[in-house]
Formats: C-alpha cells, structure tokens, sequence
C-alpha cells in the first residue's frame, strides 16, 4: 500500500498537483512510521519515502515541514546503518 500511495504522489507532482502530491507522500510515512510503532525497529523502513515527502514539501516552499522530512530521514538511514562506513555515507548522503 505504501509502494501505491508514492507512485500516486508521484504521479500528482508530475501533473502540476503538488499539494495532492504531498497528501499521497505524507499518507506513505504515516504507513512507514506505523511499522516503527508496530515493530519497534527502523529495519522495515524504506528512507526513500522520507525523502518524497522532502522533495514534496520542498516544491510546496513549506522549508520547516522539508527540514523535518530531512531530519527523519537522515535518523532512518542512520539507525539502518550497521558499520562505521555506512554510518558515515549516510551522513553524507543523507539526499
């Protein structure tokens, strides 16, 4: 459901309908961030939904809502890393 809800957003951007974009992106981390509540582990979290939802609100010149996007994407990909060299690409490729 979260893999259809992005190729929707996906699909508004690309039409010029940013704002029905950002609804489809934010409704994706919802269903990203009920799987951290259920299972307690950013293991089962895809970032690259947090980073849509970055790019989204970036188009909607919403910068304190992007800054957030960023932030909880960049702890995800942090907290999936398992070495120091993966915890250090992330954190300099953290979009």
């Amino acid at each position: 459901m979260v893999e259809a809800l992005r190729g929707c957003s996906i699909a508004y951007m690309e039409a010029g309908l940013y704002w029905a974009g950002r609804n489809y992106a934010l409704a994706a981390v919802t269903g990203e961030c009920r799987k951290f509540e259920q299972s307690g582990s950013v293991e089962g979290i895809d970032p690259s939904i947090f980073t849509h939802w970055f790019e989204c609100e970036l188009q909607l010149g919403r910068v304190p809502f992007a800054l957030t996007a960023y932030e909880l994407g960049a702890n995800i990909r942090h907290g999936r890393s398992r070495t120091d060299e993966q915890k250090e690409f992330a954190e300099k490729n953290a979009y």
